[in-house]
């Protein structure tokens, strides 16, 4: 009987993400946080789990496993649209198994494990973050600031409020009305421009 090689990536936790307009926007304040992919390595089975995670954007340090060299770590778009997410694992899915398969494991000065690369996988390495670096604006999606976005509507929003649409209402609907634009509003950013425009109507 023929059995099925089974793939040594495990893309698993990326699928729920494919679906999302920008599955790794996080936007606080007035910055976005940095975005990553990243290929956990299980040097027992010759395996790599691939993930995508952000970190805040003032953060610019180096994490353990990724300095040791048992993750691999690539820098993507935050605003990386979720079809292209999938679209660029599909594509890069055997540069990531050659970077699997030429990874290494020596021991330092000091008894420590070290991640090495062979030569094919280093420029496999390469090779993901050319496939990375071309990825252009039709690739991610607009962000804009609520104050931005809604300047030439702010009457009617006042309007709506005022006829008694509640504020949760109100963003849950702007949020719909961008995303159908291709557009992406901070969450924070939003309820505080709506919160504003209550206090405003309040104050009357």
């Amino acid at each position: 009987m023929t059995t099925t090689p089974r793939s040594i990536l495990d893309t698993s936790r990326l699928a729920p993400l494919y679906a999302q307009t920008a599955p790794l926007l996080h936007w606080t304040g007035h910055q976005i946080d940095r975005a990553y992919l990243y290929v956990e390595l299980s040097g027992r089975f010759l395996r790599g789990r691939i993930t995508a995670d952000t970190t805040p954007y003032g953060d610019l340090g180096i994490p353990a496993a990724v300095y040791s060299g048992r993750v691999h770590r690539f820098s993507v778009p935050a605003e990386i649209r979720g079809r292209t997410l999938e679209a660029l694992i599909r594509r890069i899915s055997p540069l990531l198994e050659r970077l699997v398969v030429g990874s290494e494991w020596d021991l330092d000065s000091e008894g420590e494990r070290r991640g090495t690369l062979t030569e094919d996988a280093a420029e496999a390495r390469q090779e993901i973050e050319a496939e990375i670096e071309r990825l252009d604006e039709t690739d991610v999606v607009a962000v804009w600031e609520a104050g931005d976005w809604l300047r030439e509507t702010r009457g009617d929003l006042l309007a709506a409020l005022r006829g008694g649409e509640t504020a949760e209402a109100l963003c849950d609907r702007l949020t719909e009305e961008a995303a159908a634009d291709d557009v992406v509003l901070g969450a924070r950013d939003l309820a505080r421009y709506v919160g504003a425009l209550v206090a405003e109507i309040e104050a009357e």
